[in-house]
């Protein structure tokens, strides 16, 4: 039979009542509870009653007994209930609440807790013998700061356990043993703040909820943070810290407790939530951990898959060793600042599989950063929900090292982007989406210098720009301008080991800087209007190749001053041709010769050079 459950109440005068064993001390002003475990089983009998039989005929027939012996069969049942099922201790008082080591019982069920002897009798009875619980639990309230000294463990019951503990101070781990202070299959916490820096408290649990409401400790000092670290996987219902940062560790997975729950609401929130999960992912299995935070530090083993829902993020890490990286900062209805910003010395990088960051605004990796996928691909995607205008367009820009092993692909969304690329070590991708757009290539001192990759720019028939801007630079350099299809147009050299292709854009801008600089255009896509702006020193453009100039199929605007000379060439053409020259006091431009339109025919207005 069970026994008493323990108990202690301590009312707010410090009147104190224990049953079942419990005990309390005032210690210097302390509540000291003593251990609670229960008491080693007492060795009893179980004595029942059963009609012998005198005779069975059947058995008889057979010859299997005689006549007039007595035997007992059938089967017998034992179920066996576990003495000691929950603990409850309730603290009305404001001093500090000190708990010692507290467990409740519930080793497994053994197919051996009995033995039966059938005396008098020939014995065929088979007896069956179980050991059960109900739900067992610890529950702690507590008005003022809890101390855990020593391991609490519950022991999973026939209709589970839980061990609940709420503070009106802080709950701090004071635990000296290796093994953790919480273990049970679920933990509830609620307290003005949940564990200490580089002092967390240690749990073992199938899931978490947490809550730390944030106030004062004991030195009037504000607290309100959560610092929680957990053996084996956590699955977590919740950890919010209202007024503080959020600090998991786990040595298995962190995942979301009901992935089937609300999206727009957050499983962890703090100003800076710190989430590390040595044997396995975070948020993995196509359920992304919900958090609301300012900040986000992250390392996993195992994939990592976060979306912040507060509106602007900024990523110190997102790290994955085995697994792919993806973070997404949403603002839910689209009016939040649902922007990422990975800060210099920031980092989110992807060992092995591919990395996304997504946001609905916008995009950020500056100077210092890295956003990386070491051996797949690095994606990152603006606007996805905010609306962009001309004032406020939605931005991706790379000041730092983006690049993924299987390139870096840059998305627009579908209203108004800026996409500014300062550096480029590896190949790009950069399809705008929809809307009017701008695409700036370059940096404000290193010029074009940066782009050492192959940079792809995308675009729909829509009115978008084009700048690549090396006027930063002072020493000369040679460009080159070619059509790569009927529909793109590449530009190399002018300081950049890379190129810069383009495709789907109305206008487009070559700007060189003040060295002597030399500029070579055979070819533009139709429908664009590229300029070249040459900007100071003595330079040479020349437009024409060993097509003529049949490959300038759009606009071609070079804007010079008085130091440079420009060249329109149609020797290599043997075709007659019909060419018109425009001008004023101040410009001038040829149309035809084969440009936008056959060599025959009248010129073309849409093409030509100027």
């Amino acid at each position: 039979l069970r026994g008493e459950s323990p108990t202690v109440f301590i009312d707010a005068d410090g009147q104190v009542a224990t049953g079942g064993g419990a005990s309390v001390t005032d210690q210097g002003g302390v509540w000291v509870v003593g251990d609670i475990a229960p008491a080693a089983p007492a060795a009893g009998s179980i004595s029942v009653d059963v009609q012998r039989t005198p005779f069975d005929p059947v058995l008889v027939t057979e010859g299997l007994v005689g006549i007039g012996t007595t035997f007992v069969f059938g089967d017998l049942d034992v179920e066996f209930a576990r003495v000691l099922d929950g603990v409850s201790i309730e603290n009305r008082s404001d001093r500090t609440l000190r708990l010692g080591r507290i467990e409740t019982a519930g080793a497994a069920p053994r197919a051996d807790d009995g033995s039966i002897q059938v005396t008098g009798a020939l014995n065929a009875l088979n007896a069956n013998f179980r050991t059960t619980t109900g739900e067992t639990f610890v529950e702690i309230d507590s008005a003022g700061d809890v101390e855990l000294t020593r391991p609490i463990s519950v022991a999973d019951g026939a209709e589970g356990s839980f061990i609940d503990i709420a503070a009106g101070g802080v709950l701090t781990d004071l635990n000296p043993s290796a093994a953790p202070t919480l273990q049970g299959e679920r933990v509830v916490l609620e307290a003005a703040a949940i564990g200490l820096a580089g002092a967390p408290l240690r749990v073992a649990t199938g899931r978490l909820s947490a809550t730390a409401r944030g106030g004062t400790n004991a030195d009037g000092d504000p607290v309100g943070a959560i610092a929680i670290a957990a053996e084996g996987a956590l699955t977590l219902d919740r950890a919010v810290a209202e007024a503080g940062d959020v600090a998991l560790t786990a040595t298995g997975g962190i995942v979301d407790g009901d992935a089937q729950d609300d999206p727009s609401e957050a499983d962890v929130k703090g100003a800076t939530v710190s989430l590390q999960a040595a044997g396995g992912g975070i948020g993995a299995g196509g359920a992304a951990l919900e958090i609301e935070a300012d900040v986000l530090d992250a390392a996993s083993n195992g994939a990592l898959s976060v979306v912040d829902l507060g509106g602007g993020l900024e990523i110190v890490r997102a790290f994955s060793a085995e697994g792919e990286v993806e973070v997404a900062a949403t603002g839910g209805d689209g009016a939040l600042d649902a922007s990422i910003l990975l800060a210099s010395g920031g980092e989110a990088r992807a060992a092995v599989g591919d990395l996304t960051l997504s946001a609905d605004d916008d995009v950020i990796v500056e100077t210092g950063a890295v956003a990386e996928a070491l051996q797949g691909e690095a994606v990152l995607q603006a606007g996805r929900e905010v609306v962009g205008s001309a004032s406020d367009p939605n931005l991706i820009v790379i000041d730092g090292r983006a690049q993924g092993a299987n390139g870096l692909r840059l998305l627009g969304g579908a209203s108004q982007d800026r996409i500014e690329i300062r550096a480029a070590e590896g190949d790009v991708t950069v399809d705008a989406g929809g809307g009017v757009d701008e695409v700036l290539i370059g940096e404000a001192t290193a010029g074009l210098t940066g782009i050492l990759g192959d940079v792809t720019v995308l675009g729909a028939a829509e009115d978008r720009s084009l700048l690549l801007d090396g006027s930063p630079t002072t020493t000369s350099v040679v460009a080159n301008i070619e059509a790569v299809g009927p529909a793109s147009t590449r530009v190399s050299g002018a300081g950049m080991s890379g190129s810069v292709s383009f495709d789907g854009f109305a206008s487009a801008e070559l700007r060189l800087g003040a060295g002597d600089d030399e500029v070579t255009a055979t070819g533009v896509a139709a429908g664009v209007a590229m300029t070249v702006t040459t900007g100071a020193g003595a330079d040479a453009v020349q437009v024409g190749g060993a097509a003529g100039l049949d490959g300038i199929s759009g606009l071609l605007d070079v804007k010079g001053d008085a130091a440079d000379t420009l060249l329109l060439t149609d020797a290599a053409d043997p075709d007659a041709a019909r060419g018109v020259l425009f001008g004023s006091a101040s410009a001038g431009g040829l149309r035809g010769l084969g440009m936008g339109a056959p060599d025959g025919d009248a010129p073309a207005s849409g093409a030509g050079v100027a």
